[in-house]
């Protein structure tokens, strides 16, 4: 059995914890049900990029290290992707 003041906290304690427990639940199927429910609103089209205009100059760099191959490493090195 349990007895004294500081088990007493720990009882009621564990109980503020069920009780915000139960509410975080009740919280967690209602925006569920949210969600499943179809919304009236459309959801906001996102924005089109349009291509810069021709006219503009265009350079292309490309920066390459000054080593084949690492240090560490057997291996070549070799080109990834680009952006």
């Amino acid at each position: 059995m349990l007895f004294g003041v500081k088990t007493e906290k720990v009882l009621h304690h564990i109980e503020q914890l069920e009780l915000k427990l139960k509410e975080l639940e009740t919280e967690s199927a209602a925006e569920d049900t949210e969600m499943a429910t179809p919304s009236a609103k459309a959801p906001a089209a996102k924005p089109l990029r349009r291509p810069l205009p021709e006219h503009l100059p265009r350079e292309i760099h490309t920066d390459l290290p000054d080593h084949d191959a690492r240090p560490d490493c057997v291996g070549t090195l070799r080109e990834l992707g680009e952006d």
